[in-house]
């Protein structure tokens, strides 16, 4: 499938002005992301999950920057790629503050110069970009533009409440949110309790109606969407959804190995956010994303399969075998061994079954397909073979008209 120009011919000056701009944020990006990992080696913590969610952090600040020069300079007029730039700036910024913050309770017991401003940065910088990716990416993604024009007041109450929710979580007093030492807030305003009550009761329902407007906006793009449109819009609703899903679970199950498992793949998901959107905008033949989405469901299936039959199996062998040993080495081993032979068999009839029930067109014409070859290797002349050929193409297929050119011998 190839793309269709969804912009116009940029202008020599907006070129001029994705080339600075692209060539600033990378060198700047870079320049954070050097000196966030370089405060994050003198800290000389061994946290895993520290380390884990830093990796994850520069991944996703170097996927908003890379793709977001790359949309701004072949597209200058497509707003996804300034948002990706301005976003990547404010992750980067707030990155290397946290862990100058840690560096100086750590080593320094808060003594380092410019400790306090850059907690103050760390408590609201993260909040509006946010925001962007979150509502104002969904609304503007894939063209640039939003739907329709009825959709402007919700860009303009979204861009409102960046703005609004920066500067109170920015003046809030007390103790800074969002940052592990205690430190006060330097430019706190102090407000009547019954104002901060009205306030944050508006902002939370009005963030919550953003946010949902800017989902179904990706719905009604999704509904009156080209095809091309719609697998753009399925490349950008794989990644969002799984790291959704991730972190959501993470803060239900807040303990133990899920809970990791599910926060560390919420962060990778949001983290190749970027990259998938920049091959739905930048790339002219699209990868099929429902391949990628099928075989995502089989292995997730499968891996639960697996590891309900593996405590399944280790809790009955140990009681089988508890009046000869008391070793849970041997029953560990034969369930491994069990579920180790169940593999390939639970796979094929898994990826069957999720062939048959997402894609049961493609699933059918292979079926097709494949009894075509079974039976061409018993038919012998060329009419029966030919007659054959435009049944299958005809039932796979579903063509208006079938046609067979057989080359006429010398």
């Amino acid at each position: 499938m190839t793309q269709t120009a969804t912009q116009p011919a940029p202008k020599p000056s907006d070129a001029r002005r994705a080339r600075i701009a692209s060539r600033v944020v990378l060198a700047l990006d870079g320049l954070l992301l050097i000196a966030a990992v370089v405060l994050s080696v003198l800290h000389g913590s061994p946290d895993v999950g520290r380390i884990a969610f830093l990796v994850m952090v520069s991944a996703m600040i170097a996927g908003l920057s890379v793709i977001g020069s790359l949309i701004v300079l072949r597209q200058p007029r497509n707003l996804v790629g300034w948002l990706f730039l301005g976003s990547s700036v404010g992750f980067a910024v707030a990155s290397v503050s946290f862990e100058y913050i840690d560096l100086s309770e750590a080593q320094f017991a808060l003594g380092l110069p410019g400790t306090i401003t850059a907690a103050w940065l760390t408590s609201w910088l993260m909040i509006p970009n946010l925001i962007v990716l979150v509502v104002l990416v969904p609304l503007f993604f894939p063209t640039g533009r939003l739907p329709s024009p009825r959709w402007r007041p919700v860009a303009a109450l979204a861009i409102a409440g960046i703005v609004a929710t920066s500067i109170g979580a920015a003046l809030v007093p007390g103790p800074l949110e969002r940052v592990n030492a205690r430190i006060d807030n330097p430019v706190g305003v102090i407000v009547p309790h019954p104002l901060i009550d009205i306030f944050g009761f508006i902002d939370g329902v009005s963030g919550v109606a953003v946010f949902t407007l800017a989902a179904a906006s990706v719905v009604v793009r999704y509904r009156h969407g080209t095809p091309l449109e719609r697998l753009q819009l399925r490349w950008f609703a794989y990644p969002a959804t799984l790291g959704i899903v991730g972190i959501g679970m993470s803060s239900i199950i807040d303990t133990g190995i899920v809970g990791d498992v599910a926060w560390l793949g919420g962060l990778a998901s949001l983290a190749a956010l970027p990259f998938a959107i920049g091959v739905a905008i930048l790339r002219h033949r699209l990868l099929d994303i429902d391949l990628v989405i099928k075989r995502t469901i089989a292995y997730a299936a499968l891996s639960v399969l697996l590891v309900g039959a593996e405590v399944a199996g280790v809790l009955v062998l140990q009681v089988l075998l508890e009046s000869v040993t008391q070793d849970r080495t041997y029953a560990v081993a034969a369930a491994t061994l069990g579920v180790a032979a169940l593999f390939q068999p639970a796979r094929r009839r898994i990826q069957a079954w999720v062939d048959r029930r997402f894609d049961r067109i493609r699933y059918d014409a292979a079926r097709t397909v494949d009894g075509f070859g079974s039976r061409l290797r018993d038919r012998l002349d060329l009419d029966d073979v030919c007659a054959e050929l435009v049944v299958t193409a005809g039932s796979a297929l579903r063509p208006a008209s079938v046609a067979v050119w057989v080359r006429a011998p010398r």
